[in-house]
């Protein structure tokens, strides 16, 4: 049997699929809080919310009656709109900080709400129903998808470091499952944006620092107790350029990244066998800068200094003086071998002809 071409394999890669957002979309049983949350804030922060409430009244009127599709079906990501749920997202990640209180029931029901919000900006751009999204240009979308990260960034910056903490189950459930919505709604509204965008996608999302969100969702990634799943559907959605520029230079951080990602299917301790769109992804110049970044970081006391110098199996591990690197061995020995793998493979991905016709245009 035949291998698939790599014109097939792209294709896949970028392949929207049919009923993408059905998991997506939030319980109308929440649409009556939501309001009143709205409602809650000062009267001119509520004007700029006016278009986003409009949409979760007519939607909760109709879900009253069984039916959710025609407000959907109805929707347009306007303007009006667009801005709208900016400066809703926006509020709601302020009102979680001024809070300061991740195991308080406001703070859960705002962070609840924040989520769903940003599955529905997802919606409007790549649901089923909404034909009106791919009419938009594509360059207008990439710009409303950095404009919700701007509140996720600021949310999570604020999430993170509390989550290293011993929060109680439930608090981290809430922080997680929110995280897991908004990683999920991104990697869906990426995939449409790649099929209309083409490789200037990657080129335009790895640009001006849109790594950011990306490595403090990726900080509490890394933090979730075994077992919730959550890591193996996220890591799922980042390319491996945002997985690099994401990840923790750590040995332990190293090797839970493959670990991961083997579990996932998506790689062997033999081979790193990623897509060819993958690939492309990982050419990039910001996935590059990223990885050579590593090469002035010390991985025991963490110290940045120009050169660190390579553990001379692994080629991967770098110390900043021999003390580190002596200090280090015992911890280091056992995961020299799978370093040195990745090492490799990262290397060949950044050097291997096979892949030359389809360097990013940047």
């Amino acid at each position: 049997m035949n291998s698939p071409s790599m014109e097939e394999r792209m294709d896949k890669e970028f392949e929207v699929p049919e009923h993408p957002v059905e998991d997506l979309l939030p319980s109308p049983a929440y649409l009556p809080m939501w309001v009143e949350i709205i409602d809650a804030f000062p009267q001119d922060r509520r004007t700029q919310f006016a278009h986003v409430r409009q949409l979760l009244v007519a939607w909760q009127a109709t879900a009253a009656q069984g039916i959710v599709g025609p407000v959907l079906t109805s929707f347009s990501p306007t303007p009006e709109f667009e801005r709208s749920m900016s400066a809703l997202l926006s509020a709601i990640a302020g009102r979680v900080i001024e809070l300061d209180d991740v195991s308080s029931l406001a703070s859960a029901l705002l962070i609840g709400m924040f989520g769903n919000l940003f599955a529905l900006y997802a919606v409007s751009v790549i649901g089923p129903w909404a034909e009106v999204a791919f009419l938009q240009p594509a360059d207008d979308i990439l710009r409303g998808y950095r404009t919700r990260l701007a509140p996720v960034l600021d949310l999570c910056r604020f999430l993170v470091p509390r989550c290293r903490q011993a929060l109680p189950q439930n608090e981290r459930t809430t922080v997680m499952n929110m995280m897991w919505t908004v990683f999920l709604s991104m990697g869906r509204v990426r995939r449409t944006l790649t099929t209309l965008m083409g490789f200037q996608f990657f080129s335009e999302l790895q640009g001006e620092g849109s790594s950011s969100p990306l490595e403090v969702l990726y900080g509490l990634i890394e933090q979730q107790t075994e077992g919730t799943g959550h890591e193996v559907v996220l890591l799922a959605l980042l390319t491996p350029a945002e997985q690099m520029a994401g990840m923790r230079p750590m040995l332990e951080g190293q090797l839970a990244w493959v670990e991961r990602l083997r579990v996932a299917g998506r790689v062997s301790l033999e081979r790193l066998d990623l897509s060819p769109a993958q690939t492309v992804a990982l050419r990039d110049p910001a996935a590059q800068l990223a990885y050579l970044q590593l090469e002035t970081y010390c991985w025991h006391c963490h110290a940045t200094s120009s050169p660190c110098h390579p553990c001379t199996g692994c080629r991967r591990a770098r110390y900043c003086v021999d003390v580190c690197s002596k200090q280090d061995d015992d911890q280091h020995r056992t995961l020299c071998p799978v370093l040195g793998r990745v090492s490799d493979a990262l290397l060949g991905w950044m050097d291997d002809e096979k892949y030359a016709g389809f360097q990013l245009n940047v």
